[in-house]
């Protein structure tokens, strides 16, 4: 029988490509439709909760969901079929530290107000590390939105992709790129992953040495996490090591890692990902070689022209579609075998970022 599946989210390639390659015909439904999600996709269009609906009726498939509809899923899980289970009352984080209090597991701590330390403020609900800011900055929040105010706390910034059957977890530790200034990011914006954790990038970056013992327990409680959410198939649990572990948020679909997991791995996260929903999880991971995905936002008002050809690239726009300061534009992937190459790599890596930067400067108008 024919394999099928609708991809629902804001930017649906990533799961669009690994479906694909897992050998499913794939209907997407996402904001933006990058040039390499109609590669991977069957039938892609813009659209809501209605047209997911109208994909998975018209071709008789399940949905599996992608960043931003993760907010859906409620209204969605009521009409098709979806890949994936989820106790998805952790999208509210006012409610998911109050679960994680009564289960012992290790937070920041939430405060009453900014005065006195140095705090976070982060949106009730939303991703991505959008409108999340610290005391210092508060004229910059969003008055519209519920924030939450909890202890700053100096680490490492990490997650956790984990593949979760019922019974047995499949965890595989990543540094979380957050507000990463060479890709033209700051405060708190999401903008990658590499994978797996490596205690060598991990000191060039944030300048903090880590012990093992303290990544076995990451990797634990991020394991703890998913089994008190109930999470069948994938999900990401975004996590600060610092003098201990602590949960930052759990993210009830496959996660931004599906880049860099499967360039370390080799294998389509998306297939174990419906291996683990609808069977069991009875294979080891292993890795192959190390796996960057950084996400590249305008450093300008710019109108990009990115090569569809170019294997460092990923989510590629349409020929001369405009970008506002700080949207993100494209995605940059690089791999490499030995952790004492880094420098090389770091040269690779600049000569893409100032690919992207004279290809889109050239032609902008």
């Amino acid at each position: 029988m024919e394999k099928r599946v609708v991809v629902a989210g804001i930017n649906a390639r990533n799961i669009a490509r690994s479906a694909k390659i897992a050998g499913f015909k794939v209907y997407s439904v996402a904001k933006y439709l990058d040039r390499d999600l109609k590669l991977y996709s069957d039938r892609a269009e813009r659209g809501d909760v209605e047209k997911v609906v109208e994909f998975c009726e018209t071709y008789n498939a399940p949905a599996v969901i992608s960043t931003g509809f993760e907010y859906e899923a409620s209204k969605l899980k009521k009409r098709v079929e979806l890949i994936g289970n989820y106790d998805y009352s952790c999208i509210d984080k006012l409610k998911f530290y109050r679960r994680m209090e009564k289960a012992g597991i290790n937070c920041p701590e939430i405060l009453k107000s900014c005065e006195g330390k140095r705090v976070i403020l982060k949106p009730r609900f939303g991703g991505g590390g959008v409108n999340v800011t610290t005391n210092n900055r508060i004229d910059k929040i969003d008055k519209t939105k519920e924030y939450i105010v909890q202890e700053y706390v100096e680490g490492i910034t990490s997650s956790a992709t984990i593949l979760c059957d019922g019974k047995n977890c499949l965890s595989t530790l990543n540094i979380l790129l957050s507000g990463w200034s060479e890709v033209n990011a700051d405060g708190f914006l999401y903008s990658g992953n590499i994978t797996p954790f490596s205690k060598f990038y991990a000191e060039k970056l944030f300048s903090i040495k880590v012990n093992d013992e303290l990544l076995k327990k990451a990797v634990k409680i991020a394991e703890d996490v998913a089994f008190l959410f109930e999470v069948e198939g994938c999900a990401g649990i975004d996590l600060i090591i610092s003098d201990d572990v602590y949960v930052l948020e759990l993210n009830p679909r496959i996660p931004g890692s599906l880049d860099s997991f499967e360039i370390c791995t080799g294998e389509s996260l998306f297939k174990l990902h419906c291996k683990a929903f609808f069977s069991k999880i009875d294979s080891k991971l292993k890795f192959r070689t190390q796996g960057l995905r950084a996400i590249y936002y305008s450093p300008e008002k710019v109108k990009a022209y990115i090569p569809l050809c170019n294997p460092f690239f990923a989510d590629i726009p349409e020929r001369g579609e405009f970008f506002e300061f700080k949207q993100p534009i494209t995605s940059i992937l690089a791999s490499g075998r030995v952790l004492d190459k880094f420098k090389l790599r770091k040269k690779v890596l600049e000569k893409k970022f100032l690919e992207v930067v004279r290809c889109l400067k050239e032609r902008k108008q």
